[in-house]
């Protein structure tokens, strides 16, 4: 009944949640309520083509500081573009800047700070303008944060740490020429030789010299002969280093819908970078369409889709991560394969504080494979290229999911849901209250003690999630070893238990590892086989610590 009450009144009061929990919370004393007041947006002959909301940077940085126990947070800002095509208005797309406060290593929620809804970008002074100059009054850089008051008993030190984007936006908010353009490398100054109409292609698979925050900001990139920066941008004036704090290493962007969709062709094509459908529909059909996602891995995709062309980023992640290093050794020139591997063992590095000491060798490793690689296909594209400044990027800001959109994509998943324009309200006035309903929620539920038992398994840590299925695909996980298993023993969960925290599990009765490792010491940067993992051994007792990481398995991949 309540439910009903809400959405009804919805209709006449704006802004009012359509959900009776989000309305009936306790409200936060830095609430400063659902009204939502838009701008409209004009073209050059007067028409409006969309309107603009913005929050307030403070306004929203004080109401999710309510959650944060230290004294002491960093800021990231995301930016991004939703299409959101209507039978009606096909054009209609939304920009949104949302933010997010970290403490140390743990990552905090995103939460909406602008939307546009309208035709075309939105006019980058008032997209980023309000936030530009809002945060330079009370925002610190990360090496120098500054104090914010929060209220008599509460302040904090906060300084911006990361802009995260994809290629598309970065070069909208920093005014740049497009990542695919000759001069579009936004980390060096290498020169790209054009070998298609769009595409640049950087010849060389090593660095030049890096772009600085001084010489973008004064100009020296505006030259004709090399021109990078387009025109001057109100991010100039947020507080940090315009070249290396606005990344180019989010996995998402970058390693799953970029690096493994081209290598992807490559391995099947056997020959280069282009590829005939026929060949990718075999191996589709015969051979991934059949593997199937852990459910501790994958909330919603169970299995790849049959074409290629309706993969996810989840598929594309889980194709990389997991598969890829099976499947590619059956297919594709021997040498490519050989050069993933590394590639794949650099990633593996740059995704874990625990090899952190190694980041070095990711970085060889890394371009070991655009040599190898630019050797096979005689380019390296500007995906590619990126690549080089991948570990300084991790160096500089900690592991790659540290700076990945996923978690930032997956709020900006709800607009293409929830824009109608036959709606009472207008398309930025929904985006934006869908945006706010969502962190509200989130952040009015409590926080998880870790670990905690289910029905089917146990809760080890956030995203470490172990059930005792039937099936031989869920609740793998690996514990360190000895001797000839000193690359780690891969276990079958059987059962838990709370006080003490024990989990129980059967070690596999054989195992091998099946690519080759370039170190001796750290564990879980192998890939294992087995001929029979129903073939167990007795169950063995394991504490907490002992338990190293969650592994994925399946007919072609443990």
């Amino acid at each position: 009944m309540m439910q009903q009450i809400v959405c009804n009144l919805s209709q006449y009061i704006p802004g009012m949640p359509n959900d009776a929990r989000v309305a009936l919370q306790r409200q936060s004393k830095h609430w400063t309520g659902w009204e939502i007041t838009e701008k409209p947006i004009t073209d050059s002959d007067g028409k409006v083509v969309g309107s603009i909301w913005y929050r307030g940077l403070k306004a929203a940085v004080l109401e999710n500081l309510e959650c944060v126990e230290t004294s002491n947070v960093a800021l990231d800002i995301f930016f991004d573009e939703a299409p959101l095509p209507q039978p009606l208005q096909p054009k209609l797309t939304s920009w949104v800047a949302l933010g997010r406060l970290n403490e140390g290593t743990k990552l905090g929620y995103p939460f909406p700070i602008t939307v546009f809804c309208g035709e075309g970008k939105p006019p980058v002074e008032e997209f980023l303008g309000p936030l530009c100059d809002e945060a330079s009054e009370f925002v610190g850089r990360r090496e120098q944060p500054r104090e914010l008051v929060v209220d008599d008993s509460k302040s904090v030190m906060i300084g911006a740490r990361i802009v995260i984007t994809d290629a598309t936006a970065r070069s909208f908010v920093k005014g740049t020429v497009l990542q695919t353009a000759n001069n579009g490398c936004t980390q060096c100054t290498i020169i790209g030789k054009r070998i298609a109409s769009t595409t640049a292609t950087f010849v060389s698979h090593s660095t030049f010299l890096p772009r600085t925050h001084e010489e973008f900001v004064t100009g020296k990139y505006d030259q004709v002969e090399r021109k990078h920066r387009l025109r001057a941008t109100p991010l100039e004036k947020f507080p940090i280093d315009i070249v290396k704090d606005v990344t180019v290493g989010d996995d998402r962007h970058l390693l799953h819908m970029g690096v493994m969709r081209t290598l992807l062709s490559a391995f099947v094509s056997n020959d280069g970078i282009t590829v005939e459908e026929s060949k990718y529909v075999t191996l589709v059909q015969n051979v991934l369409v059949k593997v199937q996602f852990p459910k501790e891995r994958c909330g919603t995709v169970r299995y790849f889709a049959s074409n290629t062309m309706l993969w996810t980023a989840e598929e594309w992640r889980y194709l990389f991560d997991v598969v890829s290093i099976v499947l590619f050794n059956h297919v594709g020139q021997p040498k490519l394969f050989e050069a993933f591997s590394q590639l794949h063992t650099a990633i593996a590095i740059c995704n874990h504080a625990r090899f952190s000491r190694y980041r070095n060798v990711a970085g060889d490793l890394i371009r070991d494979y655009l040599k190898i690689h630019s050797e096979l296909f005689g380019n390296v594209t500007a995906y590619f290229h990126s690549l080089l400044h991948l570990v300084a990027e991790v160096e500089r800001f900690g592991p790659l999911p540290g700076q990945s959109s996923y978690s930032f994509e997956a709020d900006m998943s709800i607009l293409r849901k929830t824009v109608d324009i036959t709606k009472q309200h207008s398309p930025t006035h929904q985006a934006a209250t869908a945006l706010l309903m969502r962190e509200r929620g989130r952040r009015s539920s409590t926080a998880t003690n870790f670990p905690y038992l289910t029905k089917r398994g146990v809760h080890i840590r956030k995203n470490f999630y172990l059930n005792n299925l039937s099936n031989d695909t869920d609740g793998w996980f690996m514990v360190a070893g000895s001797g000839t298993l000193s690359r780690g023993i891969v276990v079958k969960f059987v059962s838990a238990t709370i006080n003490p925290f024990v989990v129980y599990g059967r070690p596999l009765a054989k195992q091998q590892t099946l690519t080759r490792n370039p170190f001796k010491k750290p564990i879980g940067l192998d890939v294992f086989a087995t001929t029979n993992k129903k073939k167990l051994q007795e169950k063995t007792e394991y504490k907490l610590e002992d338990i190293i990481f969650l592994c994925s398995a399946d007919k072609h991949v443990l």
